[in-house]
């Protein structure tokens, strides 16, 4: 089967070495094609869509309500972004809308090229967002764009998270079958074993590890669990939050150990630390404060990029709350290490020249770079790794912004070596962290991350004393 790649839709890590899934059923069933299919007796509601090639789910991009956000398929996690409301229109099409959106699917740019992509968009009754649902047996159906009759298709079969929804002709392969469930009825979609899946935990903290080599779970003290579990690919860790609920904690992996959890090549960040001494905090961290369960306080979250980062990882909410307000998946999966700076600009706008040219960038022997310091960490923090220079001095101070409050006049003011949250973030000031190399790729990466010190409005999420959580790296 031959297949022409827009190359313009999709990432390039999608391309490599990227096979077709080519199902085995008969030669005459992907002859019939659409001409003989009957449309299917979808009633109007509100429905979550599998793939049948991945059982995941049709999924709106870190659940944004934006015009031209992205849909994709996702693990399957009881979120809104992943509920739409199916609508008739006429001639049996139908209209899909997001139901934390209020936007409709929608072929990019009324396109009529094979591979052209879905997104979403505010509904204005073009063709390219509205779809015709044809019956295929065995409760599958395709979904079929009005202006092209084409297939929305998972692109080139991949069952991998994130991976763009197209549209295509139709083929009859399993990347091109749905399945709907009926929100309030019938069943829901599974969770796939510590993969993420919606629905309650055990406990209100998972943490699930999905990347191709084993990683040790770390933790604050304040945690009342094993330090240092080692987690191989596809295994998960409950941890018991007390119901009394656990302020500040924070959970980060490391990796390369010896199976104790010890002499790490990047991880060992708090006491006890290897004869070296500590390695940089840099690790992809979560942290929370959980309230007393069932109390009206709330739980707060966030992915920390502050110091640095290490492995993709993402956090998605689960049980009562989950997908409301701010309580949404924050997704860091494409961070990358890559795209560590390796020639930051630390010089306050040129006031600092000697630090126009910093490598942000962390080694292990073999010279593969291992972790990535944030540029306040990479100012303060001891040789080998960082400067060592002390967060009262520029350009330090307006890349690290501390808060020590001047005892005497009770202010806080460069001129007192302290920053508050509004100089921090102070697009204005060129010296400001703000316009570092470091936090405009975090904000790329991960946008619902915190990537410097008072970047509350990215950063910092909420969800109801009841909602759990499950920490996926490398999802």
């Amino acid at each position: 089967m031959s297949r022409h790649l827009a190359l313009g839709l999709v990432p390039m890590f999608l391309l490599l070495g990227a096979c077709k899934a080519v199902d085995t059923e008969s030669l005459a069933e992907q002859e019939q094609g659409t001409e003989s299919a009957v449309s299917g007796a979808i009633a109007d509601g509100d429905y979550v869509l599998h793939m049948v090639n991945s059982n995941h789910c049709l999924d709106v991009s870190g659940s944004s309500k934006a015009d031209g956000a992205k849909v994709q398929e996702w693990t399957c996690n009881g979120t809104s972004a992943q509920t739409f409301h199916v609508v008739s229109t006429d001639s049996g099409y139908y209209k899909i809308v997001n139901i934390n959106s209020d936007k409709a699917l929608d072929i990019k740019d009324v396109s009529t090229a094979a591979n052209a992509a879905l997104q979403q968009w505010g509904y204005g009754g073009g063709k390219n967002q509205q779809f015709k649902i044809v019956d295929r047996g065995n409760g599958q159906f395709s979904l079929q764009a009005r202006h092209t009759d084409m297939a929305l298709d998972v692109f080139w079969g991949n069952a991998a998270d994130g991976t763009p929804i197209v549209q295509y002709p139709w083929t009859g392969t399993s990347n091109q079958r749905w399945t709907f469930t009926k929100v309030g009825g019938g069943n829901p979609p599974p969770p796939p074993p510590g993969g993420g899946g919606g629905g309650d935990l055990p406990t209100r903290l998972r943490v699930t590890n999905q990347c191709a080599n084993p990683i040790w779970v770390a933790h604050s003290n304040n945690v009342p669990d094993a330090q240092n579990v080692k987690l191989a690919k596809g295994q998960s860790r409950d941890y018991n939050i007390p119901d009394g609920g656990l302020p500040a904690i924070r959970v980060w992996p490391k990796v390369g150990c010896a199976d104790d959890g010890t002499h790490c090549t990047i991880g060992e960040s708090v006491s006890p630390c290897p004869a070296g001494g500590c390695q940089p905090p840099v690790d992809s961290k979560f942290e929370a404060s959980f309230a007393p369960k069932g109390a009206a306080a709330a739980t707060w979250y966030n992915l920390s990029q502050v110091d640095g980062y290490t492995l993709p990882f993402k956090v998605v909410p689960r049980g009562a709350g989950a997908g409301s307000g701010s309580c949404q998946t924050s997704d860091c999966s494409g961070l990358a290490l890559d795209s560590c700076p390796g020639d930051e600009d630390m010089s306050g706008g040129g006031a600092f020249p000697a630090f126009a040219h910093e490598d942000l960038r962390i080694r292990d022997g073999q010279g593969h770079v291992i972790g990535c310091l944030s540029p306040c960490k990479k100012w303060n923090y001891p040789s080998p790794w960082g400067l060592g220079q002390p967060e009262s001095a520029d350009p330090g101070l307006h890349l690290c912004c501390p808060t020590p409050i001047d005892p005497q006049s009770g202010q806080c003011t460069p001129q007192s070596s302290c920053m508050t949250s509004e100089s921090c973030r102070n697009a204005s000031d060129p010296k400001s962290v703000v316009h570092t190399e470091y936090v405009s790729a975090i904000h790329s990466m991960c946008p619902t991350a915190y990537s410097y010190s008072y970047d509350d409005a990215a950063g910092l999420h909420n969800c109801p004393s009841t909602t759990g959580f499950e920490v996926v790296f490398c999802p």
